[in-house]
């Protein structure tokens, strides 16, 4: 910021016109906060105020590089989320957890599509198996309807 128009600034808002550090100390003073912030917005427009060009560049290369960076990130994040709709059978947008998805309507929950089996055992059961838990499939009972085994559940 030029000097000048800080010291202007400085005295529209109670400055007594001496000199900007006298101003903005007297000004913030009772706000520690507000006078660290003024004095190193002075300190930095002290040094120039203008990036040279070489500063400037090497700003813009590293923004561009951070830039990459995210997008990269983001696209391995997508991956992994599309990856874990699949494996689940779940909306790759939302996971049924959205009513205002475009794709499922919040319908969309693990096992609402047909679930990649081989891939959904090779995830899950190292976890299972870790907590003294196993997979047993499905019995299909005379009246249609699918039931585990009975002896594994509490009727309570």
């Amino acid at each position: 910021m030029d000097p000048s128009l800080m010291s202007q600034m400085l005295r529209q808002m109670g400055g007594e016109g001496q000199s900007p550090a006298a101003d903005m100390e007297a000004l913030f003073q009772g706000n520690p906060k507000a006078a660290m912030l003024a004095t190193l917005l002075q300190q930095r427009n002290q040094g120039g105020g203008q990036d040279s060009a070489e500063d400037f560049q090497a700003k813009l290369n590293r923004s561009r590089r951070t830039g990459r960076i995210l997008r990269q990130q983001l696209e391995e994040a997508a991956g992994a989320i599309s990856y874990i709709a699949e494996v689940f059978g779940s909306c790759e947008l939302c996971w049924g957890r959205e009513r205002s998805c475009p794709q499922c309507a919040g319908a969309g929950g693990p096992g609402s599509r047909t679930a990649d089996r081989n891939e959904l055992l090779a995830w899950v059961l190292p976890a299972l198996h870790s907590v003294g838990l196993d997979v047993v499939p499905l019995q299909k009972r005379t009246t249609g309807r699918i039931n585990g085994p009975k002896e594994d559940f509490d009727e309570r």
